[in-house]
Order: C-alpha cells, then sequence, then structure tokens
C-alpha cells in the first residue's frame, strides 16, 4: 500500500493498493537491487472513485520488467466543502 497527498478532498492523503499481489521468486541476495516505479496518470483531485485506475506499479530488476500491477485508491473520497476546496485550491496554485 503507498500514500499519497492530493487535493480538494475530505482527506488529504489517500492509500493506494494494487490491483493483484506482486509475487515473484528471485534469487537470494537481489533484493536490493529490485526497483519499485509508481506512475500517476494524472493529478488526483477530489472526489476520488475507488473503482477508477489512478497509476501503474512497475517492478523492475536489471531494467527487466518482473510485474506490473494497475493502482486503486482503496476507498472512496468525497470532495471536500467550500473552505476546504478553496484551501486546498490555493496551495495546488504554489506547488
Amino acid at each position: 500500500m503507498v500514500k499519497l497527498r492530493f487535493g480538494r478532498g475530505v482527506d488529504d492523503e489517500i492509500d493506494l493498493v494494487a490491483s493483484k499481489d506482486v509475487v515473484k521468486t528471485i534469487t537470494k541476495g537481489i533484493s536490493k537491487d529490485i526497483e519499485r516505479r509508481i506512475d500517476i496518470f494524472e493529478p488526483i483531485i477530489a472526489p476520488v472513485d475507488r473503482n477508477k485506475v489512478i497509476g501503474k506499479l512497475t517492478v523492475t530488476y536489471e531494467g527487466k520488467v518482473l510485474a506490473e500491477s494497475s493502482l486503486y485508491a482503496k476507498t472512496n473520497i468525497e470532495q471536500d466543502g467550500l473552505w476546504g476546496w478553496l484551501y486546498d485550491s490555493a496551495l495546488l496554485l504554489f506547488e
């Protein structure tokens, strides 16, 4: 699970979960050389639907893709009220 900050929602962070477990058998001692990359497709702004693909997790070793999985929000996130929305909008201007 990965935590990600986003704007205009009731919460300030969202938990991302993979669509499937990433399981691979590897040679002993190479785990430190395995790289994980998380690609987020677009800025995340509430409301967030947990059934919508938000990004992709890619696991590689020496440039070879070992596994890929889509990332989803763990729960639905509702849009914040007017004041919270305005506050988050101001913060997004300075990022």
